[in-house]
């Protein structure tokens, strides 16, 4: 294939998917959009999506406020590996374009996971 060794790897550990890929091929950011694909769990539309605005010159700064994406990113990070401690369970926030929103998504596998998840969020017996 005519993809970078690192992007491979990641097909390889499963990490990405083929049609995660295809919207990589030929791309001389494929390492690195693969590796933000990974890093927030993008979907194969998404991926896609990225690879289009990657694809777009940057259009001249607004005037209105820019938010800095790099500093909120850790941010985020940061509350998220905060909230797997607390709970004990995967945790995936995804911001939207607004990075005052977004979504949280709480990954559980047993009955008991999930019990236990009710329970620290509403501070008692559920």
């Amino acid at each position: 294939m005519s993809l970078p060794e690192p992007v491979l790897v990641l097909v390889e550990q499963g990490k990405l998917s083929t049609g995660h890929v295809r919207a990589l091929i030929g791309r001389d950011d494929a390492v690195q959009i693969a590796e933000i694909a990974v890093q927030e769990g993008l979907s194969v539309r998404e991926v896609e999506l990225l690879t289009r605005k990657a694809s777009r010159p940057e259009p001249a700064p607004a005037a209105t406020r820019r938010y800095n994406h790099s500093a909120e990113n850790a941010d985020i990070v940061a509350v998220q590996q905060h909230l797997e401690e607390f709970l004990g369970l995967a945790v995936k926030i995804k911001p939207e374009g607004d990075p005052r929103k977004g979504t949280i998504t709480i990954r559980y596998t047993t009955l008991d996971q999930l019990d236990l998840l009710c329970q620290r969020l509403t501070g008692g017996e559920f």
